[in-house]
């Protein structure tokens, strides 16, 4: 009996690779025939996206010696700035480098004052899905700082130590997570700086950290009604936004000093932060507004998301086209527009 249900298991595994390799072909197919429309698309306005103009720059540039050296190619550039270097993938590093080969090299190292000027930071690096490797960083560091010495050149590798964005409390909260996370152990070729530190003089800050809101389980099997029905939200996100909202609220009312200044809390001295725009965000704006707690709401809207944008889009179609029955129905059940 054993061995059959052990025969049995490894058939459908077999029937799920086998379905996921199909998948898989229908995907690549689906994919190249994408592509394919893509680059004809291109071809056909004589357009380049940006992945084109890298190629294409790469391609008008030597990368390889020719002759008794390298072929002429930066003598119109003086100085050279890499901004966001962490997020600078292979294909543009070579451009860089090719551009500032002649900085290190022959009459070109000599005849003019030239600059390179590279700033990152590797564990801020956000655009692996352009190819970005932050790695290369600190690689591309090395070598130039190897060809300037060899070309008898000045060069500086100055650690920035110092963070203008935020207050002591904040980063040395910062400083502990980054180090129970074992995060800088995901960069290769990585090398330990000193801390970096706030500038001082600092002002005074709070950091409050508040319990994670767990989805309650399930109690039962019955019919399940939806919260916003009844009138009260039990979503961890509604009573997480409605806990920070209570806890404003009652700084605001008994007066709580600010830290460091002779005054109570003014609503401009809190700032509520959230990973992304989504529930929690939309809960928080809710339970402030509840409250009347003073709020910058949603500073960002996309208009043709709306849903009542979205509704008069299609009774603006109804208007112009009246024969678009699908577009009729939908207006029918409009709420009266005012002017």
């Amino acid at each position: 009996m054993e061995d059959e249900a052990n025969r049995l298991a490894d058939l459908f595994e077999e029937l799920k690779l086998a379905r996921m390799l199909d998948n898989s072909k229908v995907l690549l197919t689906l994919a190249e025939a994408v592509m394919v429309a893509y680059e004809a698309g291109k071809k056909a306005k004589a357009q380049l996206d940006f992945d084109d103009l890298i190629l294409a720059l790469s391609a008008c540039l030597p990368m390889k010696p020719m002759g008794r050296g390298w072929l002429t190619t930066g003598c119109r550039h003086h100085h050279i700035l890499v901004d966001e270097s962490q997020d600078t993938n292979p294909e543009q590093w070579d451009i860089i480098e090719a551009i500032a080969r002649e900085f290190f090299a022959g009459e070109g190292a000599v005849q003019k004052k030239r600059t390179l000027f590279a700033v990152g930071d590797e564990k801020q690096s956000i655009y692996s899905f352009q190819g970005a490797e932050p790695r290369l960083f600190g690689e591309m560091g090395r070598r130039f700082a190897r060809r300037a010495r060899e070309a008898e050149q000045v060069w500086h590798d100055v650690p920035l130590q110092t963070s203008f964005r935020t207050q002591a409390q904040f980063w040395t909260r910062w400083i502990w997570c980054l180090k129970r996370s074992k995060t800088i152990k995901v960069l290769p070729g990585w090398r330990p700086r000193p801390a970096t530190a706030p500038p001082a003089p600092q002002k005074p800050g709070l950091l409050r950290f508040g319990q994670p809101s767990l989805r309650p389980k399930s109690q039962s099997r019955g019919m399940n009604i939806p919260s916003k029905h009844l009138g009260t939200s039990s979503a961890p996100e509604a009573k997480l936004a409605q806990k920070v909202a209570r806890t404003i609220e009652d700084w605001l009312t008994k007066g709580r000093q600010l830290s460091g200044h002779d005054r109570a809390v003014k609503p401009d001295d809190i700032m509520i932060l959230v990973q992304t725009r989504g529930k929690l965000f939309k809960e928080m704006i809710k339970a402030l507004k509840q409250r009347n707690l003073p709020n910058l709401g949603e500073d960002k809207l996309v208009v043709n998301d709306h849903i009542a944008v979205k509704d008069l889009l299609v009774l603006g179609d109804v208007m112009v086209n009246p024969a678009d029955d699908l577009g009729a129905g939908d207006s029918a059940a409009f709420a009266p527009v005012r002017h």
